[in-house]
């Protein structure tokens, strides 16, 4: 993947984050494991790999 484009995935996994956290109220531990294991995906990481 291009530069750009990790960068852009690094930046909606932010803004998803203070998206769960301030309006849906979500704790944020979960919230930032949701978006970690999102953003790792979205970057083309293997499932398998991501959950070691």
């Amino acid at each position: 993947m291009s530069t750009i484009t990790l960068l852009c995935i690094a930046l909606a996994g932010v803004i998803m984050l203070l998206l769960l956290v301030i309006k849906a109220k979500v704790q944020p531990f979960v919230a930032l494991l949701l978006v970690s294991l999102l953003v790792a995906l979205a970057a083309g990481i293997p499932a398998g790999e991501v959950v070691k």
